[in-house]
């Protein structure tokens, strides 16, 4: 797993080539964004909520979650930022 809070630049060093297709342009990281390019790319997804945030998990295992900001409120979920 990847945690990626923070980091600016996604990079696996010269250990670890990381395929960043999904998210490579940083102001695409949002739900809808994310969602429209796993649909569109075929990835099949499993999508749950609770009260901290949204979790997207695909079929080989790659979980994004979108996680709610306690700093103010998001009334449109689509807008979750990655």
């Amino acid at each position: 797993m990847i945690y990626s809070d923070y980091i600016l630049n996604l990079n696996g060093g010269d250990s670890l080539d990381l395929d960043k297709w999904i998210l490579e342009d940083t102001s695409k990281l949002n739900l809808s964004s994310i969602l429209a390019q796993l649909n569109i790319h075929e990835v099949d997804y499993c999508k749950s909520s609770n009260n901290l945030g949204i979790r997207l998990k695909t079929k080989s295992g790659v979980e994004l979650g979108f996680s709610y900001d306690l700093d103010e409120v998001v009334y449109d979920r689509n807008q979750l930022q990655l």
